[in-house]
């Protein structure tokens, strides 16, 4: 691996745009505390600058047994939540990085209808999921161009509302430009999902543009370019970037690859990279690159996001790129680990789709590979190959696999088109997370899905329908099923197949957020009466 050091400064020009469609809110029925800055309406220029001082970072235990990760948290340590009063989910994945919530008390069977909305409001395009810490909800969206029917964007907004009424609170705005089709199938927009900390948020869209925002006012605190700050190119060309930013031991960690255009390369060479800023400046620390082993071997589609762990007692990111599985430590870059795990043959993570880890085991589900299971050593730099499955499951272009006690579940997307949407579903499925072996599978959803989980139970939509899974070993068992929850506007042709829906849902403090197409829908997942949890 070579590390480099570039540095570069660019300014960027900015003005204010016009706002999306106006919330509507209602009263809290989950008795939030209001925490409400003033309202912000002002323009921002977007000018690289110190932020204040650097986060302070601490570990927080994970519930999984012999794993600590880092939290992310910012200026102050994570403070350890009661479960069944609620959680922050304030970065991709949620809180403990693996796509479940610690959340208990929740509804356990919903009615005929559906949970009750609380709210929804209309929001701009965007794959990014939600992010909610206290009373602010952190949201990435693009604003196309009216003239183009879906397929050229003009803008990207970050805009902050209130969790519990969606009430917009500030919104920041900066112009941007590309061709829909070169960094989607649909018009999504962009898709890397904001992170938030005590006193920042960190977004990033698809040509690499990274936003450091205040996070009460949303005024920018620092910006930076992936192309030209660090001669790498995010692969606008062809998906875009779609690494969603992490904070680990104080440190900005992104992902990603570069096609023909890295550090002091020529044309023609294809190049896999890491990157570490402070989080508080900006101000690069470290960069890794590794060229390209074999064609699709590589962080697909401009990176999987980093999964914080702790190796040798020190704070890393884990990641799988280049066929191999990579532990880098977070505050120098230094690799401690890199081990074999992919086949050179298949595509090592999908559209940011992520490791599932869990304990000291990470599992990877490559596209055109088989479902790998690698046992790490936490306390050396050590690993082994824990299990291979015994059939062949791909978790897709958007999300990677839960594990619950001991078991696996997600969405077997082998044998499926993404533009073949119609043509069958595919199987929701459990396997034994100690083989991959698959205990059942239900026929059930259709490409463009996506799930959650929390207290024993799955929150899963495809193509505009929510359902409640409970999650057992022995069977499937659907607890609640809503249809049609949104619309399905057709800017262009495949919008209209649901591809939109793969947006996780975000659950936070009883409330599970929904991000459709053209608005977000908060639902109230505790309930009241005989059907909710004790």
């Amino acid at each position: 691996m070579k590390r480099t050091s570039v540095a570069a400064a660019v300014v960027f020009g900015v003005a204010l745009l016009a706002n999306g469609q106006a919330a509507q809110p209602g009263p809290d029925p989950l008795g939030a505390a209001s925490d409400t800055p003033a309202s912000v309406s002002e323009t921002k220029p977007d000018v690289a600058q110190s932020g204040a001082a650097g986060e302070q970072a601490s570990e927080t235990p994970d519930e999984d047994a012999g794993r600590t990760v880092p939290a992310t948290t910012g200026e102050q340590p994570a403070k350890k939540e009661d479960p069944s009063k609620g959680s922050d989910w304030p970065n991709f994945l949620g809180p403990n990085y693996n796509g479940m919530s610690p959340e208990k008390g929740l509804l356990r069977e919903w009615p005929k209808e559906g949970p009750k909305v609380l709210w929804r409001i209309g929001i701009m395009p965007g794959w990014s999921c939600p992010s909610v810490s206290g009373n602010d909800l952190i949201l990435a969206m693009s604003e196309f161009d009216p003239k183009s029917k879906g397929y050229a964007v003009q803008a990207e907004h970050i805009v902050c509302y209130e969790a519990a009424t969606g009430k917009e609170r500030w919104k920041y705005s900066y112009p941007n430009s590309y061709n829909n089709c070169t960094v989607s199938w649909v018009s999504g927009g962009v898709r890397a999902t904001p992170a938030i900390t005590d006193k920042r948020v960190y977004s990033i869209d698809p040509r690499g543009n990274i936003k450091c925002l205040d996070r009460k006012t949303g005024r920018l605190l620092w910006g930076k370019a992936l192309d030209p700050e660090f001669y790498v190119r995010p692969g606008v060309e062809w998906k875009g970037y779609n690494n969603s930013p992490m904070i680990i031991d104080n440190v900005l960690v992104l992902n990603g690859s570069a096609g023909g255009y890295a550090t002091g390369k020529g044309k023609g060479e294809h190049f896999i990279w890491s990157l570490g800023l402070d989080a508080a400046t900006g101000k690069q620390l470290w960069m890794n690159e590794d060229k390209e082993r074999a064609p699709y071997a590589k962080c697909t589609d401009g990176g999987s996001t980093a999964i914080p762990i702790t190796m040798s007692k020190t704070a890393c990111q884990v990641v799988a790129y280049n066929t191999y599985l990579h532990v880098i430590r977070a505050r120098d870059g230094k690799e401690l680990l890199r081990f074999p795990m992919i086949p050179p043959d298949a595509v090592a993570l999908a559209m940011g789709s992520t490791l599932c880890v869990f304990g000291n085991k990470v599992v990877c589900n490559p596209v055109a590979g088989y479902m790998r299971c690698v046992e790490l050593n936490l306390n050396s730099p050590g690993a082994k190959m824990a299990w291979v499955s015994p059939d062949h499951y791909e978790s897709g272009d958007y999300h990677n696999y839960v594990e619950y006690k001991g078991h696996l579940y997600g969405v077997d997307a082998y044998n499926t088109v993404a533009s073949d949407l119609k043509a069958g579903k595919l199987n929701f499925e459990c396997l034994d997370a100690g083989s991959g072996k698959r205990t059942w599978k239900e026929g059930c959803v259709m490409n463009g899905y996506s799930y959650t989980a929390a207290d024993g139970l799955m929150f899963l939509r495809s193509y505009q329908t929510l359902m409640l899974v409970e999650l057992d070993p022995a069977k499937f068992k659907l607890k609640g099923k809503v249809e049609k929850i949104h619309s399905l506007p057709v800017p262009n042709m495949l919008d209209s197949r649901g591809l939109g829906d793969c947006v996780m849902p975000v659950l936070s403090r009883g409330r599970l957020f929904v991000r459709c197409p053209t608005e977000i829908i908060c639902y109230d997942a505790k309930g009241t009466g005989a059907n909710r949890a004790k």
